[in-house]
């Protein structure tokens, strides 16, 4: 028979213990690392360079050339903690997706979407106590459907709606406690047709029609029960004397 030494290791617990605390130390600390040269490589997408200027703006440009591509980080200067001032991403050197900018007291100021360059999706703007102060859908850079601004307090200021391209804008205005103050409409940057004034009650005031922002034709007055109480003549911009204006 052949006979076997059999030995056995014996380690105190607490030396083990220290000794598997600092082996979890190290391999939490290659972990991190790991984890943090993660995070800065995939800050660049593959083909590209990171650029910038430290602690102001970090970005990426396509390698060997000055073409952004990628994610773009700008900070507000003298700022503790440090205060993101603008994020979004390029495409081939073309704003593209979503971006936005901050406050430096890091609330919203604009959130808004690019697509090839140009303006596309919803827009979002806001004050700088965080109220929202302007909101509307862009298409291919251009205005397009309804758009709202709000006063500073909250309420409604103004709404437009865009139409064939943004050249036509039917609009309303509101005082800062809720009525109609105007309304019109834009024509390729003129006044044109039917404009309406609204007294302090929001009651129709005041209607006529422009041509080329001039005023032309009737202008009729109302009283505040709605009864019309005096009217003007105008022609291309020029009123016309009350004796012309009777016949």
């Amino acid at each position: 028979m052949i006979s076997k030494n059999v030995y056995t290791l014996s380690v105190p617990h607490t030396t083990l213990t220290r000794r598997m605390r600092r082996l979890s130390s190290v391999a939490l600390a290659l972990g991190v690392v790991a984890i943090v040269s993660g995070c800065e490589k995939s800050f660049c997408p593959s083909g590209t360079t990171e650029a910038g200027r430290d602690g102001i703006e970090r970005y990426c440009v396509e390698s060997g050339t000055t073409v952004r591509h990628g994610p773009f980080v700008e900070w507000w200067p003298n700022t503790t903690p440090p205060q993101k001032k603008r994020a979004g991403s390029y495409a081939h050197g073309e704003l593209d997706g979503p971006w936005n900018t901050w406050f430096p007291n890091g609330l919203d100021d604009r959130a808004v979407i690019y697509r090839a360059g140009k303006l596309h999706g919803l827009s979002l703007a806001y004050n700088n106590k965080g109220r929202k102060r302007e909101e509307g859908e862009m298409r291919d850079g251009i205005r397009v459907g309804t758009w709202t601004l709000w006063y500073e307090i909250g309420t409604v200021q103004r709404v437009v709606e865009y139409f064939q391209d943004s050249k036509e804008q039917r609009w309303t205005n509101f005082s800062a406690e809720g009525k109609k103050v105007q309304s019109g409409i834009f024509i390729n940057g003129y006044k044109e047709g039917r404009a309406v004034e609204y007294d302090a009650e929001g009651n129709k005031a005041v209607e006529g029609d422009y041509l080329k922002s001039k005023k032309n034709g009737p202008w009729i007055y109302f009283g505040p029960d709605g009864k019309e109480i005096r009217r003007e003549q105008w022609n291309n911009g020029v009123l016309e004397e009350p004796e012309q204006a009777a016949k």
